[in-house]
């Protein structure tokens, strides 16, 4: 896969790691194997990976982000292991901010609450809990902000962004049963087409219009983007999970 993007390209814009694994359990219960699971996934993956793509990186404007998780600024109970490598990634991504800066690479960390995922799913029927996704982070709040901080003027740089559920529209979820639609902000306008380059940092997958859009036929995305080609690179594989 690198050895495509340089022959092809021979730079790179833009690099997201959205890929992991979780396993929940007790630290008692837990095994090294376990551990070595996480750590390859979301620690050791990443960082051969930029490794391997910084030279191209460089080129351009690059820029990195890494989808971390709530966990990786505050552990909880269960997750020991997963938010050791957690905060492992956090590190990763501030120390190599410090050393890439000065060559025009920006670094961003993206801290999740629990979004309403496939992954997310599985993590409820292992804790014996319903799967309630209007209450939970929809995907495109998560791409949103993603493309928000990628977006941004080069006079700046968004390093951390910590999003979470909002407490409101749980609350009118809960009363109305159906979650309250997308609305332009004060940093956003609605679009009746979607833009090639929203299409394709949306973890470079077919964009696809919000179900809980404002209109049937409208999305939103931040009033300012970058112009020219874009290449996006967001290596994804299937995540698992397991109960120690």
């Amino acid at each position: 896969m690198c050895s495509y993007v340089a022959n092809e390209h021979d730079r790179l814009d833009i690099l997201i790691h959205c890929a992991g694994t979780m396993d929940h359990g007790k630290l008692a219960d837990s095994t090294p194997e376990s551990f070595d699971r996480l750590y390859h996934a979301n620690v050791r993956g990443p960082l051969m990976l930029t490794q391997r793509l910084l030279p191209l990186l460089k080129k351009p404007r690059g820029q990195v982000v890494f989808m971390n998780s709530s966990v990786g600024l505050n552990a909880r109970g269960n997750k020991g292991h997963y938010s050791a490598t957690k905060h492992a990634l956090k590190a990763l991504a501030d120390s190599l901010r410090e050393e890439v800066n000065a060559d025009g690479v920006r670094i961003s960390s993206v801290f999740p609450g629990r979004t309403a995922t496939p992954l997310m799913r599985t993590v409820c029927e292992k804790e014996c809990r319903p799967f309630q996704p209007e209450l939970l982070l929809q995907p495109e709040d998560v791409a949103n902000v993603v493309v928000n901080a990628l977006t941004f003027p080069w006079t700046a740089e968004v390093t951390n962004i910590s999003i979470r559920p909002c407490s409101l529209i749980s609350v009118r979820t809960c009363r109305t049963g159906r979650r309250p639609p997308v609305r332009a902000g004060r940093r956003y306008q609605i679009l009746t087409e979607p833009p090639p380059l929203l299409g394709k940092l949306c973890f470079a997958e077919p964009y696809r219009y919000p179900a809980r859009s404002a209109h049937p036929r409208s999305h939103v995305r931040p009033t300012r983007r970058r112009a020219g080609v874009v290449h996006v690179l967001a290596p994804t594989f299937p995540a698992t999970t397991s109960a120690a």
